[in-house]
């Protein structure tokens, strides 16, 4: 048996060792304890580091100085340096070097690009790296008595600070953000370093800087891909760190070319995806040139939306700028073709930023300026692609290197390209628009056809053609190096580089919007098998997918009121109450429609939403096909003969004549915004949380048109998208080609919910009994019962984890998931009133956040939406001596089953008035406002009411339940689904709708009497 001090132990201590020891292998860092040195914690200084680096690389400005200031040499040197850290950040200052009086001192030395630099190259190998282990830090005045765990210096200045956390003893990487955030964080070493590290033995999150206030939205994931795989079995899947990022030749990269000033007194850092590829790429081509001496380079970079592609553009062009074959920069120019909308400033100011050279970079208006600049050898060269018709003015330059970055097309607010705009889009026998074609595909089609000795071509985007993947993508291989082949023989092809959905999902960068795509029709079916005994009517008029259909007054009036509903009830109340919505129509007739019978809707309903519509050029209003009478019911009939345009219909909610995104992003009552070919791609708001399609998308125009809703936002937990095309398959299968964790909502069915219920407690790790009784303390609202639920759920997970094998809990875990998604799925779209699915639904949250290991603030947010409410209705009780004389309001005959009883009412208004007293809780405002819809059109119906005079010599109750009854039914849908559908779920309830039914047949047997 093994002794004690033979065991190995796993604790943070051990990590920290192994952390620090591959430094000092792989990285030559020179390991000290804070405890040991002497450390200016005011300057984050290791005094005795720089003077040895000092003495080293200038020894000769350091023998002056010491001449000028005798012993008093470092304070003089010392307060240089911080009046330098009032005006500039400390990579700016290591950059720069500082002045002492008429001397300069470089602080840091970086790599030559010429390999004869040999001076220099001798001045970089004597940069000095050192970590610390346990620095100590304190506010000014207390002991210093906190530490980090490891800070890296160079040359005696800390740069990066990190913290560490061993799973299963020390804890996770969200304990480690949770230290920073509670620490004084105005101290220095919290502001000077450029980088800190926060990670667990498999995860890493970082932060470049920390907001006023700070927040765990500081750090942002740093990993290499969805999980973070070791090498192998002697190394922690963070390897990366201290085999690569935190090395020195990394660290003095990312100080020369990565790091700029951002907002405020922040900076910008790379995300791994960003630095991954910028290195990857220059190192291809070094290695390409070195080979053959040739270029004829073509790469393709695939990040997701939310990757930061600007950033990416302006590093790649930092190192492409600065990439050396020998002593010969391998490029004269590094062109930029970019066509996203406003990017074309912003990037310059970017590259303003990063770029020290004053002038490095030339603005291309066109193809003659482009030609003119590299006829002048200007490094960088900004162009659009829009106004880069051809290759000619790069391929003339025979005698020069030129680099092509090729960003992707997005310039949809401008409407269409192409000449000619016509107010209805052509589109295919399936009804899908005939877009123009994609710029970046149609350049990177023209590269391909021709070869380029001095050219290398490097295109960016989110959603890659197949044809831009086989001209500019490199072949798949297996884990052997082997070409995988497809199920005819050929290549298959995948990016140089890939930042995918999925992890930009997982790492929050961007929300998950294929989970919470609908089809409408989906929605009808899915509340029909609420109760199948129920009838229930179509909700929209099927046609096929024809433009004609698409501009149809009818629908488009139908559908505005069901977009209205849909949002009211299900999306107003997000984001804090900011969310905002996007109608995706599919002409510019459609759109204009649209705008002026939702503004109706709008009104109708006495809601303060606004519309502003986007389309290009004018429509004639006289092609819109209104009568005169809806012409006069818009207050429009002035307008026969003229033209509809943007500015016109915005005109009275734009008297400053904002671009429309400023406009709709500044405007809190602008909630919809009506589009017609525009704002599709290229457009970011992050309060866009709901997406109505009524133009049929397929492939990646589908997936470039939803993830408009894709920002991310503080409060922003969830995306809606409804598609009114049936274009729902084509739309998932368009996602799961760039994202690989696509679930299709389209066959969710509730009774699915009480299977997987049941599947789950089959695993006997907990009972219907822990259920209940996790659900009365949770529901209690007494913090007291706080310890007893935490046992609860830890004795359940001590079960999952003893009597389950691996593979047991994975299929747990997948199941609990499951039920959890599709529960959400389905309670958005209309209210589940089974409340013991609702109950078990909390359960699972406490218990996935428990098996999970979440910190208490992943279940606070996941709580946060869930309110318990009492779902059975209470039995209206009625006065015997109000009941009708004829027994026509209550009783049970000719085994029909009870009828709840109701007293004669004489009037309408005072059956809405008793309505409102009874079922205001149940069915609310809304609600009782369609009853009382439904009643007056049962007063008024001259077919009911005949039919009543038909029958007042028989049987009431008969007449009722025989005759009456289905058709009152028929018609109270009817009112439903033309006003709010939401609501069908609350009226239809078994008391409720036999209450309304009673009594509006009492209201027809009383209208029939003084017929």
């Amino acid at each position: 048996m093994a002794k004690k001090k033979d065991l190995v132990i796993d604790n943070e201590t051990e990590f920290e060792k192994h952390f620090c020891h591959q430094l000092e292998v792989f990285g030559k860092y020179r390991l000290d304890k804070n405890r040991d040195v002497f450390i200016n914690k005011e300057l984050c200084l290791y005094p005795n580091d720089l003077e040895e680096f000092l003495y080293n690389t200038q020894e000769e400005k350091l023998r002056q100085l010491q001449e000028q200031y005798h012993t008093k040499w470092r304070e003089e040197f010392q307060n240089h340096f911080k009046q330098a850290l009032a005006t500039k950040q400390l990579f700016q200052v290591l950059q720069d070097g500082i002045e002492v009086n008429d001397l300069h001192f470089d602080l840091i030395y970086f790599k030559p690009n010429k390999e004869s630099n040999t001076i220099q190259s001798g001045l970089y190998k004597k940069n000095r790296f050192t970590a610390i282990r346990q620095w100590t830090f304190g506010s000014e005045g207390k002991a210093q008595n906190k530490s980090l765990d490891i800070v890296l210096l160079v040359n005696g200045f800390a740069i990066v600070t990190i913290e560490l956390k061993n799973q299963g003893t020390s804890g996770t990487i969200e304990e480690a953000i949770e230290q920073y955030l509670g620490r004084d964080l105005d101290l220095p070493i919290f502001r000077q370093p450029f980088l800190h590290i926060v990670c667990d033995n498999d995860k890493v999150k970082m932060a470049a800087a920390f907001g006023k206030p700070p927040s765990d939205s500081n750090f942002r994931d740093f990993n290499m891909d969805l999980v973070n795989v070791a090498p192998n079995e002697h190394e922690y899947p963070v390897h990366y760190l201290y085999h690569d990022i935190l090395l020195p030749d990394s660290l003095l990269n990312f100080l020369e070319s990565y790091l700029y000033p951002g907002k405020g007194n922040s900076w910008i850092f790379p995300r791994y995806h960003q630095q991954r590829a910028t290195r990857n790429v220059v190192e291809d081509i070094k290695k390409q040139i070195a080979e053959t001496g040739e270029l004829n380079l073509n790469y393709l970079i695939q990040h997701s939306t939310g990757s930061g592609k600007s950033n990416t553009i302006v590093w790649l062009v930092q190192n492409l700028r600065n990439a050396f074959d020998g002593d010969n920069t391998i490029f004269d120019s590094v062109v930029v073709l970019t066509d996203r909308i406003n990017l074309d400033d912003q990037i310059s100011k970017d590259f303003q930023k990063a770029i020290l050279t004053p002038g490095v970079a030339e603005y291309a208006e066109d193809t003659a300026a482009l030609k003119t600049a590299l006829e002048q050898n200007k490094k960088v060269i900004i162009s659009t692609i829009h106004k880069f018709s051809h290759l000619k003015e790069l391929s003339d330059q025979t005698n020069k290197r030129i680099c092509v970055l090729i960003d992707e097309a997005h310039r949809s607010q401008e409407g269409k390209l192409h000449d000619g705009l016509t107010d209805t889009f052509q589109t295919d026998e399936e009804g899908v628009e005939l877009v123009a074609p994609d710029k970046q595909d149609a350049l990177i089609e023209e590269i391909s056809r021709k070869e380029f000795p001095n050219m290398a071509f490097i295109a960016l985007t989110a959603t890659p053609s197949d044809k831009t993947l086989e001209h500019f993508g490199v072949a798949k291989k297996d884990e052997n190096g082997e070409i995988i082949l497809d199920k005819k023989g050929n290549k298959t092809w995948e990016a140089f580089d890939v930042y995918s959905m999925d992890q930009a999902i997982k790492e929050g960068y961007i929300m998950d919007v294929a989970k919470h795509i609908y089809s409408y029709n989906t929605l009808y079916e899915l509340n029909k098998g609420v109760d199948t005994k129920k009838e229930y009517l179509p909700m929209m008029v099927r046609k096929a997918l024809r433009q004609k259909a698409f501009q149809d007054t009818g629908i488009i009036k139908e559908k505005c009121n069901r977009m209205v509903n849909i949002f009211k009830n299900k999306s107003a109340h997000k984001i804090d109450g900011k969310a905002k919505a996007m109608v995706v129509t599919s002409s510019r007739i459609a759109a204009c429609k649209y705008k002026l019978f939702m503004d109706e809707e709008i009104k109708k309903q006495g809601l303060n939403y606004k519309t502003i519509i986007a389309f290009s050029g004018g429509v004639d209003v006289d092609k819109l096909e209104l009568t005169d009478d809806e012409l006069k019911q818009l207050r429009i009939d002035d307008l026969k003969g003229s033209k509809f345009t943007e500015d016109g219909l915005n005109k009275e909610l734009n008297p400053r004549n904002l671009k429309i995104e400023d406009l709709f992003e500044e405007t809190d009552d602008i909630r919809f915004l009506i589009v017609a070919n525009k704002f599709q791609t290229g457009f970011s708001e992050s309060l866009l949380h709901t997406m109505f399609v009524d133009k049929p998308l397929r492939d990646k125009n589908a997936v470039q048109t939803l993830s408009r809703l894709n920002r991310m936002h503080p409060g922003k937990v969830d995306t809606l998208a409804i598609d009114f095309t049936n274009s729902y398959k084509q739309i998932i299968k368009a996602y799961k080609k760039y994202q690989k964790d696509v679930t299709s909502n389209k066959s969710s069915d509730p009774n699915q919910l009480h299977e997987l219920k049941a599947a789950l407690i089959k695993f006997e790790i907990f009972s219907e009994d822990d259920v209940t009784k996790l659900l009365e303390l949770a529901t209690s609202g007494d913090g007291k019962n706080m310890p007893a639920i935490a046992g609860l759920t830890f004795r359940i997970k001590s079960n999952f984890e003893s009597n389950l094998t691996r593979e047991k809990r994975d299929e747990f875990r997948t199941l609990l998931g499951r039920y959890l998604g599709i529960f959400k799925y389905i309670n958005a779209l209309f209210n589940l009133r089974d409340k013991e699915l609702h109950q078990f639904q909390l359960f699972c949250i406490y218990l996935s956040n428990k098996l999970s290991n979440s910190g208490n603030k992943d279940l606070e947010k996941e709580l946060r939406d869930v309110s318990v409410v009492n779902f059975s209705i209470p039995e209206v009780e009625i006065d015997p001596e109000e009941e009708d004389d004829n027994n026509s309001s209550g009783g049970s005959t000719g085994g029909h089953g009870s009828v709840t009883r109701v007293r004669v009412t004489k009037t309408v208004k005072e059956v809405i008035e008793e309505i409102n007293l009874n079922f205001k809780s149940e069915i609310g405002e809304e609600g009782v406002a369609i009853v009382g819809e439904f009643l007056e059109n049962v007063a008024n119906d001259q077919i009911l009411i005949s039919i009543m005079l038909n029958n007042k010599n028989k049987d009431a109750e008969k007449v009722y339940n025989e005759i009456i009854k289905e058709q009152l039914t028929n018609k109270l849908v009817d009112t439903i689904m033309s006003k709010s559908p939401e609501k069908y779920g609350d009226i239809m309830t078994d008391n409720v709708l036999s209450y309304i039914n009673r009594t509006a047949y009492n209201v027809l047997k009383n209208t029939a009497l003084v017929a």
